[in-house]
Formats: C-alpha cells, sequence, structure tokens
C-alpha cells in the first residue's frame, strides 16, 4: 500500500514538473494625471456703474478661465497580450506573477491608479437673490379728461399713479446709496456714534449683518467668481522609442479635454528613450529550458505646449527595453 502511494506522489509530481503554462511580458503605460482649475465670472449687472458711482475699476463682462494646477506622471504596468510564451509550470516558483490579466513575467508590478471624472451642475449668476431695490417705480402723472357741460367741454385734470421701469442706472444709484448707507451704519456702531447702544452678542450681530448687506451691494457692481477642480487622466502606450504624440488639450470655456477636440491649447507627450545595450560576449547561451523576460528601457517623457516644457519624468518602458531569458531548472 505503501509502495503505490509512493508510485503515485512520483506520477503527479512527475506530470507537474512538465506542465505547460501560458504566460506574457509586461508593458508600460504612462498615465498623466491632471488637476486644473476653472474659474467662471459674472459681471455684476451694476459694472458699468461702478466707477461712477462708487470709484471702482471693474470687469464688465462675463468669462472662464482654466488654469493648470498639477500634473503627474505615472507608470502602469500590464500584460501584453501580444507577446505570449509558455514555460513549465515550475516557473511559477521563479519569477512569474498572477494578476488579473494572467500570469506575467514580472514580480515588481505597478498597479494603475483610479481616475475619477465628475460633472459638476451648469453655474448661473445669482444676482437676483442680492439685494433689496425694486425694478420699478411709481410715479404720479397728471391726466387732463374732457367733460362735456350744458355750453361747452372743459378740460378737467386727473392726478393718477402709474407703474414705471426704473432705468438701469436709477437702480445701480439706489443700490450705490444702500452700499454706503451700510458702510456708514457699520463705522458708527463699531465707534459708538449712534444712540443705539449695542454690546456683547447684539454688536456682533449687528456688524455682521451690515457686513454682509456691504459685500451682497458690493457683488451688484464688482461681479463674483465660482471655482471649480477638474481632474482627468490620459493614457498613451509608447511604441517607439522617439515620438511625440497629442495627449490633452486646455479650453477656459470647457475645461480639459481630450486631443482630438478643435478648441483649446493643446499639450503634447514627447518621449526619447535610450536603448538597453546587449549583453556581453562572454555570456554563453543556455540550451534549457528558458523563462522570457524584458528588461526595461529607460525614458526621458516631457509634457510640451508650443515651445514651452512644462514637466519632465524619467519613466521605465518595458515594450521598448529588450527581451532576455531566465533560466529555468
Amino acid at each position: 500500500m505503501k509502495r503505490t502511494a509512493i508510485i503515485a506522489a512520483a506520477i503527479v509530481a512527475s506530470l507537474t514538473a512538465h506542465a505547460q503554462v501560458e504566460y506574457t511580458l509586461p508593458l508600460t503605460s504612462i498615465q498623466v494625471s491632471v488637476t486644473a482649475e476653472k474659474e467662471t465670472f459674472f459681471a455684476g449687472p451694476y459694472a458699468a456703474y461702478a466707477e461712477k458711482l462708487l470709484g471702482l475699476e471693474v470687469r464688465t463682462f462675463d468669462s472662464e478661465k482654466t488654469t493648470l494646477k498639477e500634473m503627474r506622471i505615472t507608470p502602469a504596468v500590464r500584460a501584453d497580450l501580444s507577446s505570449v510564451f509558455t514555460v513549465d509550470a515550475k516557473a511559477l516558483n521563479t519569477c512569474l506573477a498572477l494578476n488579473a490579466e494572467g500570469l506575467v513575467a514580472f514580480r515588481d508590478k505597478a498597479e494603475a491608479g483610479e481616475a475619477v471624472w465628475r460633472f459638476r451642475p451648469e453655474e448661473r449668476d445669482r444676482f437676483g437673490e442680492k439685494g433689496i431695490t425694486s425694478a420699478l417705480r411709481t410715479e404720479k402723472k397728471t391726466f387732463y379728461k374732457i367733460v362735456q357741460t350744458d355750453s361747452t367741454f372743459e378740460q378737467i385734470p386727473v392726478e393718477q399713479e402709474i407703474v414705471v421701469k426704473r432705468s438701469l442706472e436709477e437702480r445701480a444709484r439706489e443700490a450705490a446709496d444702500m452700499l454706503l448707507k451700510a458702510r456708514s451704519e457699520k463705522f458708527n456702531i463699531a465707534t459708538g456714534n449712534t444712540d443705539a447702544t449695542f454690546s456683547g452678542e447684539a454688536l456682533g450681530a449687528a456688524l455682521e449683518y451690515l457686513d454682509k448687506v456691504e459685500k451682497e451691494y458690493l457683488s451688484l457692481f464688482t461681479g463674483y467668481s465660482v471655482k471649480e477642480t477638474i481632474s482627468r487622466c490620459f493614457e498613451v502606450e509608447p511604441s517607439e522609442a522617439t515620438a511625440t504624440l497629442p495627449l490633452f488639450r486646455v479650453s477656459d470655456e470647457n475645461g480639459l479635454l481630450d486631443s482630438s477636440a478643435d478648441e483649446g491649447t493643446i499639450y503634447y507627450i514627447d518621449i526619447q528613450t535610450a536603448p538597453v545595450p546587449a549583453a556581453g560576449e562572454e555570456s554563453k547561451p543556455y540550451k534549457g529550458a528558458v523563462v522570457y523576460y524584458r528588461i526595461p528601457a529607460v525614458s526621458s517623457v516631457s509634457i510640451i505646449t508650443g515651445d514651452e516644457v512644462v514637466m519632465n519624468a524619467s519613466v521605465p518602458v518595458y515594450q521598448l527595453g529588450r527581451i532576455a531569458k531566465y533560466p529555468v531548472k
């Protein structure tokens, strides 16, 4: 019985030793994570009168601007499905690593990070929520009504109130008066130059309210900005030792865009790779089982726009390197 068990174990060991497994060589993709800030500016409805009424020079038109804040270059390593080899299963204990894409001939693999692109609701101006001035005003006007008497017709004056739309300058002037009044009241309360007595929490609440009123009326002239952060990840798989490829575009209105877009400033990725030297002449050929693996080439990767080099980094790129052999005994 014991002898049968030994024979069975030997057979299993023999089959395992000669079992063939498939594996791939590693491939490097270059991920460029870009973070930008988009500023949307809403001009105040009374911006045209800011200098006349308040002595301020302000922007008078809505505008959008996108500014790059950060870029990160990250090499991501994955299986190259175009380079598949077979080897004895015993190589599993040497230099093969198992991941979601199968067996790959390397152990120090790098995992790609997750890139999240979040859409945000469109921003709209909120000037309608600010201030307490009205777009309408009431006027008294005199009309004449013709009345027939016994001998003739007479015109009798009749006074009526009508509602008319106030001009933009009139509304701007009233808003400026409210702004200056809030400043004056805040100064008087802070210095005690008022009939009312404020102290403790009441003083703080009064100053806070007047400060809010001042800022709201001031924004009707100066406008305000809304800022949002935009993040995207762009990926390239180098296939040539020297290459300059379009990467992405930056549009003031639409933020970060693919390189195929027809608007915005374009950014390129430039890859310059030094060849991996061959093994020395003293190396002897090995006739036994081997595992093929890649020695990565070191590439100088730059992000450029126009004549400006924005950033650069050194990245090991497997597919631009050299294929070598690892003996399996």
